[in-house]
């Protein structure tokens, strides 16, 4: 049996518009500040495993359009990388499906993707892309975090987020 390890990291930073660039543009949006590498164990899923059934039914049903998805009420607080970090945190499971799922088939799968987000002025997620990864799983991350709600950002504006996940069978 396998064990895997989620490592996530948030990586932000912004950059100045080139010299060039038009004085009445808009600024980018403020990005999150960096917070420290988290990991998280799993193992590999057992094919049998009813909680793993169930969660590819859930997923296939929202495929379809069977199952809606319920919006989550935005929590409180200012959105700093803490408020960023408690929200995946809490959001974990979905995001970990993703690459367990994928495990089953390619068991030495490993790898970082890399989610990048605009969380809106109301705290919901905008958008969100995947890449650098395996392709599922980086679509599948992606969806994932556009489900979960954020605190508003401060200021009323909007706030880009780079968010990577390292992904890896544990030792």
């Amino acid at each position: 049996m396998y064990r895997a390890s989620i490592v996530l990291l948030v990586a932000c930073g912004g950059s100045a518009p080139p010299a060039s660039a038009p004085q009445n543009t808009p600024p980018p949006p403020p990005t999150a500040p960096a917070i420290e590498p988290e990991v998280i164990e799993t193992k590999q899923p057992d094919p049998n495993d009813p909680a793993l059934a169930r969660q590819q039914a859930i997923e296939q049903a929202r495929d379809a359009g069977i199952l809606g998805t319920a919006p989550s009420p935005a929590p409180e607080g200012p959105l700093d990388k803490t408020s960023i970090r408690r929200e995946i945190r809490a959001h974990l499971k979905p995001i970990q499906y993703c690459y367990e799922k994928q495990l089953l088939d390619r068991p030495t799968l490993t790898g970082t993707t890399l989610v990048q987000f605009l969380i809106a002025t109301d705290g919901h997620v905008e958008t969100s892309v995947g890449s650098g990864f395996d392709p599922k799983v980086d679509t599948c991350v992606a969806d994932a975090v556009k489900q979960i709600m954020f605190p508003k950002p401060d200021a009323g504006g909007t706030m880009q987020v780079n968010y990577p996940f390292t992904f890896r069978p544990a030792s």
